[in-house]
Formats: structure tokens, C-alpha cells, sequence
């Protein structure tokens, strides 16, 4: 859901702010391209105030378990 809000995909409108709670929940919940995709937001300020401390956080969680993308963000 978050992919589709981010995107405004699958009939959904495009909304950065229930992208973010959608991937925010994923992320609390282990899932290392929600923390990755947070990561990016935060880096970039979508949907919530841009934050490089925040967004090294989550690429950090999402490195620690192997995704490739946030060990290279």
C-alpha cells in the first residue's frame, strides 16, 4: 500500500503522508524495504520534514538485515 500511495498507483491518490504510515508500519514491524523506503523519505523530505539523521537511522536497520539498496544509501 505504501508503494501505491507514494505513486498514486491502483486507483489510489498519490499521498505522501499515507505512504509514510503505511511503510512505517511495515518498518516497526521488521521489514527491511519499509526502513529502507522511510530512509529515502526522510532523506528527500516526502511526506514528512527532511531528517539525514533519521534517514541514516533506517537505512542503517535495513542494511543490518541485507538490503543491498540501503547499504548503498
Amino acid at each position: 500500500m505504501g508503494r501505491r500511495y507514494y505513486y498514486g498507483e491502483g486507483g489510489l491518490h498519490q499521498s505522501y503522508e499515507e505512504a509514510f504510515k503505511c511503510y512505517e508500519k511495515a518498518a516497526k514491524q521488521g521489514h527491511a524495504a519499509a526502513q529502507c523506503f522511510l530512509g529515502f523519505m526522510y532523506d528527500n523530505g516526502k511526506g514528512v520534514p527532511q531528517s539525514h539523521q533519521k534517514a541514516a537511522e533506517y537505512y542503517e536497520l535495513s542494511a543490518r538485515q541485507g538490503f543491498a539498496i540501503a547499504e548503498f544509501a
